[in-house]
């Protein structure tokens, strides 16, 4: 179904153009509707331009949004890398420190064993 506009153009087209030109009220018709079709293009044009600049408005905010995204990204994936240094480290010391006590279990088992010794000499 055509637009207003459609019928609008078809009907500016379908006159017929000589008869209507050969007369001052034809080449005032022609410029009324010629000039009246302007200002709608007009008109369209600058909704489409506030349109236009609604969504780049928008897209500024959503790459702002992004970038701000990706440098907390950033922060966040240097933290876990620090915390995964910081529990290697601890794990190495936890493994270090188990390691000592087992020597000292075995020492303590050791001088157990000779205390035992020692009171079965006397």
């Amino acid at each position: 179904m055509p637009s207003e506009k459609e019928d609008w153009l078809n009907k500016l087209l379908k006159t017929d153009k000589q008869a209507d030109i050969k007369t001052a009220d034809g080449v005032k018709k022609q410029q009324s509707l010629l000039k009246e079709a302007l200002e709608d293009l007009e008109g369209e044009l600058g909704k489409l331009k506030g349109k236009k600049q609604v969504l780049e408005r928008n897209l500024s905010e959503i790459e702002s949004g992004i970038g701000s995204t990706q440098a907390k990204e950033k922060a966040l994936r240097n933290q876990i890398s620090e915390l995964l240094n910081k529990e290697t480290e601890l794990s190495k010391n936890r493994e270090q420190a188990e390691k000592r006590l087992d020597k000292l279990k075995e020492k303590l088992a050791k001088i157990s064993k000779i205390e035992e010794e020692l009171k079965e000499v006397e």
